[in-house]
């Protein structure tokens, strides 16, 4: 079997059986083409790779990469190989003794309280309507980039002050809303989107030329607010995210509660976060425990 076939038919896997979102396949195709470049230059096919060729591939990579593309890398070429002994039994998968890189813990960055209310009290830009509606959005409501661009009218529950989310994998979640940000989004969707819309779009953010959001004006949009307030940092969509999760724990939350509020199928994805349980916890200790009082 050749890379191309192997790497093919994993993706249409992913694609059509584990129902990975887009955004998934995508990483893990970039990943496995880098693999196969490497060894398409090194002349060694996909049925002749052995431990060894994975191991030293994985060597000179982690001189290259990030800690957290690594572990999806390691984890593309695990999926394939394994993907391909389950087809064929016959087949060895090299992945199973292969080198393991740990998992070094980052804290995830923030925007901090001010920063959040000047891009939200920020007079700069063209279409505030627009751009302060979706900042609430992602920072009150904890969304991905790609929840936020692809949301629809009929997800919306204005009345009821909720949101009800498509997440990865077509996970649906709930979202409440607060007073201020339903107030936001009904005067977009009433006033600016009214106006702007032109071509029969489900879609509630649009541009004004009436064609939905794409997840690149987003990110432009924010780096166009960022310079012109002087922000320190880069703001993103995902900081937005960070700094939702890191104020519904500073503020007391459970962790499940978050989980479930970022639609993470996974509990250790949202242990991310456990530095701010565990500094939580320390606060509590020191002031409630008799021998700590005084220090």
């Amino acid at each position: 079997m050749n890379w191309e076939t192997a790497i093919s038919q994993y993706i249409d896997h992913l694609t059509y059986v584990e129902r990975k979102a887009k955004l998934t396949q995508a990483s893990y195709l970039s990943d496995l083409k880098q693999v196969q470049h490497y060894f398409d230059s090194l002349g060694v096919e996909f049925d002749h790779v052995d431990t060894e060729a994975i191991n030293r591939f994985i060597e000179s990579e982690t001189r290259l990469k990030s800690n957290a593309s690594m572990l999806r890398m390691i984890s593309s070429i695990k999926g394939l190989f394994h993907f391909q002994s389950r087809l064929d039994e016959k087949r060895h998968d090299p992945t199973v003794t292969m080198i393991t890189i740990k998992k070094t813990r980052r804290y995830p960055k923030t925007v901090s309280t001010k920063e959040i209310d000047q891009l939200l009290e920020s007079k700069e830009g063209g279409h505030l309507d627009l751009e302060l509606t979706m900042i609430d959005l992602l920072y009150s409501c904890g969304l991905r980039v790609t929840e936020l661009v692809t949301l629809k009218l009929n997800q919306v529950y204005l009345d009821d002050g909720f949101l009800r989310i498509l997440g990865k994998g077509n996970k649906e979640r709930m979202l409440p809303m607060g007073k201020l940000t339903v107030s936001n989004l009904r005067h977009y969707i009433t006033t600016t989107r009214s106006i702007w819309i032109k071509n029969k779009t489900e879609n509630v953010f649009i541009t004004p030329k009436g064609k939905p959001v794409s997840r690149q004006y987003v990110y432009t949009m924010l780096v166009a607010k960022e310079k012109a307030l002087g922000l320190a940092h880069h703001i993103s969509p995902h900081k937005l995210r960070h700094s939702f999760a890191t104020s519904l724990l500073n503020g007391g939350a459970d962790l499940r509660v978050v989980q479930e509020l970022l639609g993470h199928s996974d509990i250790s994805t949202t242990q991310i976060y456990t530095h701010i349980e565990e500094n939580r916890l320390k606060s509590a200790y020191d002031k409630i425990h008799p021998k700590r009082k005084g220090d």
